[in-house]
């Protein structure tokens, strides 16, 4: 059931179901479904799906399929950019524009200019 949930939750992000839909998709109650869930990660079906929609940003933000961090965030199902920071900086200790600005660097060797200087 919770692999089930996490294919579902992994589908797409950005048009995610609601975990009442989630639980009848899976013909599980939703009290059902936050037991497997609290016993195998520790934690909700909505902050499981959270945190799978955060670590699938950050990899498109390390690998450069996000050309930028507003596109991974919307890509992601993150409508609020300022919340989609704070949650990314509270659960990998950095800012996601850091982590596009490493990808680049890997790349370039330089991080991308955002301004020209004339």
């Amino acid at each position: 059931m919770v692999d089930r949930f996490d294919e579902m939750a992994r589908a797409n992000f950005r048009l995610a179901p609601p975990i009442p839909d989630i639980c009848a998709m899976l013909a599980v109650s939703p009290r059902t479904l936050v037991r497997a869930m609290r016993a195998i990660h520790g934690t909700t079906p909505s902050r499981h799906r959270h945190a799978l929609a955060l670590a699938a940003a950050r990899r498109a933000l390390l690998d450069g399929e996000s050309a930028s961090v507003r596109e991974a965030a919307l890509r992601f199902g993150f409508r609020e950019l300022g919340r989609f920071a704070a949650d990314y900086r509270a659960m990998f200790g950095e800012n996601p524009s850091e982590t596009l600005r490493r990808h680049w660097q890997q790349v370039t060797g330089d991080p991308p200019r955002l301004f020209s200087r004339s």
